[in-house]
């Protein structure tokens, strides 16, 4: 068994098909993740977006973090829209940075937010596999 050196908490073997592969290398993993979502009938869609959050670095102090720590940080509902309300100015002016081809590619994903909790739990989900509800 792997220890998540994160957690303290131990990955059982077969809990998830990915987890096999967390130990190889970046590319490697990335491309064996893909090929099993694909061989279970992932949409190509699904499986961008899941790439993309995988590769996604967090900064623990940007708006989306912020607000998905807003109960525990106790935020206002005035100070959740106003960290709204900064994430979409970036998310246009990202946007803005980017050509028509490439705004293309981004459009093909869905417009709301998506935490990765929802993302495992719908990917688990089409494995066949038992997820319990949560966010």
């Amino acid at each position: 068994m792997e220890t998540d050196a994160m957690s303290g908490s131990e990955c059982k073997e077969g809990s998830c098909p990915l987890c096999d592969s967390i130990m190889a290398g970046h590319d490697e993993m990335m491309a064996k993740c893909r090929a099993i979502l694909s061989s279970i009938g992932m949409h190509k869609d699904m499986i961008e977006q899941w790439d993309a959050m995988m590769r996604t670095p967090i900064f623990f102090d940007s708006p989306c973090t912020i607000f998905g720590l807003a109960d525990r940080l106790e935020l206002t509902p005035r100070q959740i829209q106003q960290i709204m309300d900064i994430g979409n100015n970036s998310r246009a002016e990202a946007l803005n940075v980017l050509n028509n081809k490439q705004r293309e590619v981004i459009g093909k994903f869905q417009d709301s937010p998506m935490p990765m909790m929802r993302m495992c739990k719908n990917m688990m989900g089409k494995m066949g596999m038992q997820v319990e509800d949560g966010p």
